[in-house]
């Protein structure tokens, strides 16, 4: 992933196993996302736990 990022951000190509691993981090941090948005809407008194998390 971070050879991916590296090359992306220089504007080179990426190998396909690259770009795969990237794919993968992008649909884990919106799972991630998602699941929190989730947990917050559920439990607003866990909300105040996760703020920190918010600001990242």
């Amino acid at each position: 992933v971070k050879s991916a990022i590296d090359r992306a951000s220089r504007g080179f190509a990426m190998s396909g196993t690259e770009v795969m691993a990237l794919v993968a981090l992008l649909q884990l941090a919106d799972n991630l996302q998602m699941s929190l948005k989730i947990i917050l809407k559920e439990n607003i008194d866990l909300s105040h736990r996760f703020e920190p998390l918010s600001d990242m």
